[in-house]
């Protein structure tokens, strides 16, 4: 990123967290970019798999992408402001935050072959279940189950068309213990069936 953008983008931020970014424009420089290494999170992979995967065209395609890399800078700079805490996501009752959506979603995504139950989710989260997808469908649009069908079903696209493994096994590895049932959503999806996304 550039450093013009950066000081743009933290005007009106004050305290440590505002003298962090100074710094780190001072010092962390690579050419004429602003560079800092940051850890990849679930978060940040569903967001790099969101633009290797983009499909739209012209301004839309120009907004879409836009939009995640402001996405990424600030899942970057949530792991830089230490006012946070170390866990980013932790539901915070006081405040009455949402979070405990976007930690239930990296939960989901950490591992879509054997997710946690509904009710296993909420406990981990600290909500009741009845909360949990009433808010994960108000920030994501669809409910908790159907945002791991989804997933899955575009993860399982992303790995056919990298032409190494066959239908059977995609299907394993996305979580769905019949090819059956995963060509039958597949082909629902996506309108073709996953044969038609391998490679030859």
């Amino acid at each position: 990123m550039e450093p013009w953008f950066i000081k743009r983008f933290s005007q009106g931020i004050t305290g440590d967290f505002a003298r962090k970014i100074e710094e780190m424009l001072d010092f962390q420089k690579q050419g004429d970019f602003f560079c800092c290494p940051v850890f990849m999170t679930p978060s940040i992979h569903v967001c790099i798999h969101e633009i290797l995967g983009c499909t739209y065209v012209d301004a839309r395609r120009h907004l879409f992408l836009g939009s995640k890399a402001l996405e990424l800078m600030r899942f970057g700079f949530d792991q830089l402001n230490s006012d946070k805490g170390q866990d980013i996501s932790c539901f915070d009752p006081a405040t009455g935050s949402r979070n405990f959506v976007h930690k239930a979603r990296d939960i989901i995504i950490s591992d879509i072959k054997n997710p946690p139950s509904l009710t296993e989710l909420s406990r981990m989260v600290g909500v009741n279940k009845t909360t949990l997808n009433q808010c994960f469908r108000k920030v994501y649009g669809v409910t908790a189950f159907n945002f791991l069908r989804t997933f899955r079903l575009e993860e399982s696209k992303r790995l056919l068309q990298a032409g190494n493994r066959s239908v059977a096994e995609v299907a394993f590895e996305v979580g769905y213990a019949q090819q059956k049932t995963f060509s039958k959503e597949f082909k629902k999806y996506f309108g073709d069936t996953p044969s038609v996304f391998t490679r030859n």
